[in-house]
């Protein structure tokens, strides 16, 4: 019976990463929340289409993610090992973030930062953020609606 009030996470910012990319796409997951490559690869064909930059970039506790993937892209995939508040600063240079449901997509979603949300093994009613800027992919892309909402940002 406790009402919902949406995170928010406040900070003092100071720049260290400075990004000139539009949207990040964090492939950082473990176990059963690690994105598939075919899925991986559809997200990724659709944003070149919308905007030439952004990045792709996991946690260095997920670098052994990139051994699960083949394609040309996975030689762009940065490690972003910084604490709690220069990750935060990281998220909060782009325009968009799409990430599977992980801490860090709590994160993104605490900073008020446009959110697209990538679940394949989790439960979407208890963990999804819903909202204006926020934007749900259940184990395959709706193209569409996925360029409409990443359009609106960049």
């Amino acid at each position: 019976e406790a009402e919902y009030t949406p995170p928010k996470l406040y900070y003092v910012y100071n720049k260290k990463i400075a990004s000139t990319k539009s949207v990040l796409f964090w492939l950082g997951a473990t176990g059963n929340k690690i994105l598939n490559e075919s899925l991986v690869d559809v997200i990724i064909q659709e944003i070149e289409k919308i905007c030439s930059k952004y990045d792709l970039a996991l946690g260095p506790h997920d670098e052994h993610i990139k051994g699960l993937y083949s394609k040309p892209w996975v030689k762009n995939v940065k490690t972003i090992n910084l604490d709690l508040k220069g990750i935060a600063e990281y998220y909060s240079d782009f325009k968009c973030v799409i990430i599977p449901d992980t801490g860090p997509m709590h994160l993104v979603a605490a900073l008020d930062i446009p959110l697209v949300q990538v679940f394949v093994d989790s439960n979407i009613e208890q963990y999804a953020y819903s909202g204006d800027n926020k934007y749900v992919i259940d184990n395959k892309v709706d193209i569409k609606d996925f360029s409409q909402f990443i359009k609106r940002y960049v």
